[in-house]
């Protein structure tokens, strides 16, 4: 590796978190840079089954980011390495998480500090989330309850931005993503351009979900004796 015209001699750190319970890091991941060496630094995820590893310092290297298993909680500034998920969680804190480019082979996007500030903590990919298998993303709302949102008229944020999806994503982005551990909201998932979106919108209550029932029960009655 040449800088400068100094010549450096590179190594590469990857730390592996196989948390088998939730852990919790405040100091911050930085490459080394001297003189004579650098080094490289990547992170990998591939902890028990529902155990989370949440970074709450800015991190900064330009290693991947590999999601295996368990959930992965990190914040970034300045655009961290690929990120690649198989499985488990990824998602961002405090204000959100960079990434130079992103692909999706399973798991789920977490929020897991739901709306930091009255906004989600959006992933942001400088380069191209590229959807590599079939089937919906999961999006984990981590237990948000949304009613509230809804009664303050906040109810629209951004999640994810990208400058370009490519893969087996679909013009309709509920064909690409789903809810999960959301309380008392629908959500509705759309694109803007080339940011993910989902608008948050009240349960039907039962009697409304009834009476949709009877309308069609009465509809279907009359199309038959038509017949």
């Amino acid at each position: 590796v040449t800088n400068n015209s100094k010549t450096l001699e590179a190594s590469t750190v990857k730390l592996i978190f196989a948390n088998e319970a939730d852990c919790e890091f405040t100091g911050g991941f930085t490459e080394n840079r001297s003189d004579k060496i650098k080094t490289v630094m990547s992170v990998k995820m591939a902890g028990r089954d529902g155990a989370k590893q949440i970074i709450h310092a800015d991190a900064k290297f330009t290693g991947t980011v590999e999601v295996e298993s368990g959930t992965l909680i990190m914040h970034s500034t300045t655009a961290l390495g690929k990120l690649t998920m198989t499985g488990g969680g990824f998602g961002g804190i405090e204000g959100g998480v960079v990434v130079s480019g992103a692909e999706w082979l399973g798991g789920d996007i977490v929020f897991h500090n739901t709306f930091f500030g009255g906004l989600a903590d959006k992933i942001t990919v400088e380069g191209t989330f590229t959807k590599s298998a079939e089937g919906k993303i999961g999006v984990d709302f981590s237990g948000l309850d949304a009613a509230s949102l809804i009664e303050e008229g906040n109810n629209v944020f951004d999640l994810i931005t990208a400058n370009a999806f490519e893969g087996s994503f679909s013009s309709d982005a509920n064909d690409d993503f789903e809810a999960k551990n959301l309380l008392n909201a629908i959500a509705d998932f759309a694109w803007a351009g080339n940011t993910l979106t989902v608008t948050f919108s009240q349960v039907p209550e039962p009697a409304a979900i009834a009476a949709l029932f009877g309308a069609l029960a009465l509809g279907l009655a009359a199309l038959r004796r038509r017949r």
